[in-house]
C-alpha cells in the first residue's frame, strides 16, 4: 500500500517546483519550514528564526548559476533570500527574482511571486499586486495561482468569480483548490449549498495529500454533514491532519479536548493543541487560545492575554478573532473601551464572513447600542446578511422583520420560509418564532401541538424567548393542561437567560403562589434574586 504523502502548504502547483519526494523540488510545512532540494544536498530552514542556518557558499553558487540562466538556481536563491533573513531588502530581492521570472511567463515563478508578495513581505499583504502575479500564473497553467486568485476574489466578495477560478485550480490538480471548492459548497458561497459535494471535494483533497482537506473532512464527520456523525473518524482525521502540519487540524483536535467530544474533557490538551495551532500560523487557532484565556471554567482566565491573542488572530485575518476582539473593545476588557473601534471590528468580522458578527451588528442597529442611532433598515440588512451566511438566529430575526413589516414590506410567507430555515440551521430562537406562527396560525395552519413541540425544543436549546412562550402555554392551559409548576419552571429559566418577560411572569406567579414548593425550588435552582 502506498503511504499518503501530505501536502501541508497552500503552495501546491502543477510545476516541478512543488513536486514532493524527488530532487529539484521543495516542500513547505506550515507555517514556514522549507526543504530546498539540490540533488542529494538539502538545506533546512525552520520556522524558528533562531535555528535558521544557511550555507553562504550555496547562496553564492545559486547566484552565479542564476546569473547564467539556471531557473532552478534562481528559485532556490529566491527562497533563501525570502526565508533566511529578517531583512526586508533580502525579501524584496527575492520578490524581484520571482517577479522577473513571472513576467517571462514562468508559472512557478508567478506562484512564488504571489506568495512572497502576499505573505512574506509586510505592508497589508499587498494582495492587489499578488493578484497580478496569480493572474499571469493561472493563464500559464499554474493550478496554485488559479486557486489563490480565486481565494482573493472570495475575500473581496466576488463569489461567482472565486468559484470558477477555484474549481479550475482543483481540476488542474491543486488539492488546496479542491479543499477550497469544498468550503464554497459547504457554505453555499457562489454555488448552491451542498454538503454532499463539499464532502466529496474534501475527500478528494484529503486523498490527494492535503492535510487541510483532511481537517475539513473531519468537520463533516463531526457535524454530520452529508454523512452520519462519527466522532472517532473526525478525531482521527484531525490528528492525522495535525501531525501532517495543518494548524487548522490541530485547532479542531484541541476543540475536541475542550468540549470533551470522543475524548475526556481535558483543558491542558486543549490548550496545548490550540497553542500549537497558533504557533503554526493558524489564525483560527489563535482566536481559540484567546477564548481559553477568557473562559472561567478552565481556571486560567486572563483578559489581557485573551485580548492579545484575539488581536493577533484578527491581524492574521481571522474574522472570528476580530469578532471577539470587538467584544473586548466594547466592554473595555484587557484594553481601553472604544465603541468606535468595536463597531469597526464587528464590521470587519462580518465582511470577513463571520455570520455571528453580522447578527451582532443587526442587534446594535436595531437597539441603538454602542452609541449608534437606531436604524432598522441597516439592522435588517445585517440580519439578512447573517442569514445568507447560515446564521439561524439571523434568519429568524430577518423573518420577524418580514412578519411585522419592519424596514421591509410585510411578507408572511417569506417570514415562515426564513423561520423554517432557522430551524433547519438549529436556531433555538428560530424554533420559537416558528412555534409562534403555529400557535397563532400565521402563514401556517394553527396547530398548538406543533407549537408546543417547537417551543420545547427552543427552550431545550436555551432560548429565553422559547422558554417564555412554553411557560405561557402551561400558564394559560393552551394546548396542554394548566400547570403552575411547569409554567414557573419555564418562566424562571427564561428569566435566567435574560428574557425580561420571563422575569415578569415568574414574579407574577411567585407573588401569587409563593407557598408552593415547586415555585420556591425554581427561584433557588435558577438563582433568581428579587
Amino acid at each position: 500500500m502506498n503511504k499518503k504523502v501530505f501536502i501541508t502548504s497552500a503552495i501546491v502547483g502543477s510545476s516541478a517546483l512543488f513536486a514532493f519526494g524527488g530532487s529539484g523540488g521543495i516542500s513547505i510545512k506550515a507555517p514556514c519550514s522549507i526543504n530546498i532540494v539540490d540533488g542529494s544536498n538539502t538545506t533546512h530552514i525552520s520556522g524558528d528564526k533562531k535555528s535558521i542556518t544557511i550555507d553562504s557558499s550555496k547562496l553564492t553558487k545559486y547566484q552565479s548559476s542564476c546569473n547564467n540562466g539556471d531557473d532552478k538556481a534562481c528559485k532556490n536563491l529566491g527562497i533563501d533570500l525570502a526565508f533566511s533573513s529578517n531583512s526586508n531588502n533580502a525579501k524584496m530581492q527575492s520578490l524581484n527574482i520571482f517577479s522577473k521570472g513571472c513576467s517571462e511567463g514562468k508559472p512557478d515563478f508567478c506562484e512564488w511571486a504571489g506568495y512572497i508578495n502576499q505573505f512574506v513581505i509586510p505592508d497589508n499583504r499587498r494582495e492587489l499586486k499578488s493578484k497580478e502575479f496569480y493572474e499571469i500564473g493561472c493563464e500559464n497553467g499554474s493550478a496554485y495561482s488559479c486557486t489563490m486568485l480565486g481565494v482573493l476574489n472570495y475575500k473581496e466578495g466576488d463569489y461567482d468569480i472565486a468559484q470558477a477560478l477555484i474549481n479550475k485550480g482543483c481540476d488542474m490538480g491543486s488539492m488546496y483548490g479542491c479543499t477550497w471548492l469544498g468550503y464554497l459548497y459547504e457554505k453555499g458561497r457562489g454555488v448552491e449549498q451542498s454538503f454532499e459535494v463539499a464532502f466529496n471535494d474534501y475527500q478528494k483533497a484529503c486523498d490527494g495529500g492535503s492535510a487541510y482537506g483532511c481537517a475539513r473532512l473531519g468537520v463533516m464527520y463531526e457535524k454530520g454533514y452529508s454523512v452520519a456523525i462519527d466522532y472517532e473518524k473526525a478525531y482521527n482525521l484531525y490528528k492525522e491532519s495535525c501531525e501532517a502540519g495543518s494548524g487548522y487540524g490541530c485547532a479542531r483536535l484541541g476543540l475536541m479536548y475542550k468540549k470533551g467530544i470522543f475524548v475526556d474533557n481535558d483543558y491542558k490538551s486543549a490548550f496545548d493543541y490550540l497553542y500549537k495551532s497558533c504557533e503554526m500560523g493558524s489564525a483560527y487557532g489563535c482566536s481559540w487560545v484567546g477564548t481559553l484565556y477568557s473562559d472561567n471554567s478552565c481556571m486560567m482566565r486572563n483578559d489581557f492575554r485573551a485580548y492579545q491573542y484575539y488581536q493577533k488572530s484578527c491581524d492574521m485575518g481571522s474574522a472570528r478573532g476580530c469578532y471577539y476582539l470587538a467584544d473586548y473593545k466594547a466592554k473595555g476588557m484587557g484594553c481601553d473601551r472604544s465603541y468606535e473601534e468595536a463597531l469597526n471590528l464587528y464590521t470587519k468580522s462580518c465582511e470577513g464572513g463571520y455570520a455571528l458578527a453580522c447578527t451582532k451588528l443587526g442587534t446594535i442597529y436595531e437597539k441603538g447600542l454602542l452609541a449608534v442611532d437606531k436604524d432598522t433598515t441597516i439592522a435588517f440588512n445585517y440580519y439578512n446578511k447573517a442569514c445568507e451566511g447560515n446564521s439561524g438566529y439571523g434568519c429568524a430575526k430577518a423573518g420577524y422583520f418580514y412578519q411585522k413589516g419592519i424596514a421591509v414590506s410585510k411578507d408572511i410567507s417569506m417570514a415562515v420560509e426564513l423561520y423554517n430555515k432557522a430551524v433547519k440551521l438549529g436556531s433555538g430562537y428560530g424554533y420559537a418564532r416558528l412555534g409562534y406562527a403555529y400557535e397563532y396560525g400565521i402563514g401556517v395552519s394553527k396547530d398548538l401541538n406543533r407549537a408546543f413541540d417547537l417551543y420545547s425544543t427552543s427552550c431545550d436549546k436555551d432560548s429565553g424567548y422559547g422558554c417564555y412562550r412554553l411557560g405561557k402555554l402551561y400558564y394559560y392551559g393552551k394546548g396542554v393542561n394548566k400547570d403552575t409548576c411547569e409554567a414557573s419552571e419555564n418562566f424562571a429559566k427564561a428569566c435566567s437567560l435574560g428574557t425580561t418577560y420571563g422575569c415578569k411572569m415568574f414574579k407574577k406567579i411567585f407573588k401569587k403562589h409563593e407557598s408552593m414548593s415547586c415555585v420556591q425550588h425554581c427561584k433557588a435552582d435558577f438563582k433568581l434574586k428579587f
